[in-house]
């Protein structure tokens, strides 16, 4: 049990300062490893922080617009790297899903892989596209589109949601 969201939230903050300036960094494997990590650890926070009643349900409950890509290829162990090859990335279904189910799917996640936009130019990565991510049951069925500004924005809104009343029946 949380006894004070303070520290959790102020946490969830400095992440939201991380990712805010990662689009801007040179980018390495250790990008791709503090992205999981950033994504993981506030994934895991806001569950908790829900689970001891410092956020409130309506935000828990809340609907995320994302986008899906279905398979083309089965996925396992040896395969779910080519990702490529796995999805059909043209066609991009739009779905809405709870904030509880998009944190499952980040904590037991399968897949996360970042997509990057790339300058013609200068043939160099410019900033992350989206991030792709699925749990292991999901894995054969979609692979879910987050852009890291649209994960911001949920950071964002569980550090300052603080409830202040309960209603039990």
């Amino acid at each position: 049990m949380i006894i004070d969201s303070l520290y959790w939230k102020n946490d969830i903050n400095t992440v939201i300062n991380k990712l805010s300036k990662i689009n801007y960094k040179k980018f390495t494997e250790k990008t791709s490893y503090e992205l999981e990590k950033y994504f993981f650890i506030t994934s895991y926070s806001i569950r908790k922080l829900y689970q001891s009643g410092k956020i409130s349900d309506s935000l828990f409950k809340k609907d995320i617009v994302l986008y899906f890509y279905e398979p083309i290829k089965h996925i396992n162990r040896r395969s779910w790297w080519n990702i490529d090859e796995l999805y059909d990335f043209e066609k991009p279904i739009k779905c809405s899903v709870k904030l509880k189910y998009l944190l499952e799917q980040v904590i037991h996640s399968y897949t996360f892989t970042p997509i990057y936009n790339f300058d013609n130019k200068t043939e160099s990565i410019k900033n992350i596209k989206c991030i792709l991510f699925h749990s292991d049951k999901e894995r054969n069925k979609k692979t879910y589109s987050i852009t890291v500004n649209q994960y911001i924005d949920i950071l964002k809104e569980v550090s300052s949601n603080y409830p202040s009343s309960m209603k039990s029946i």
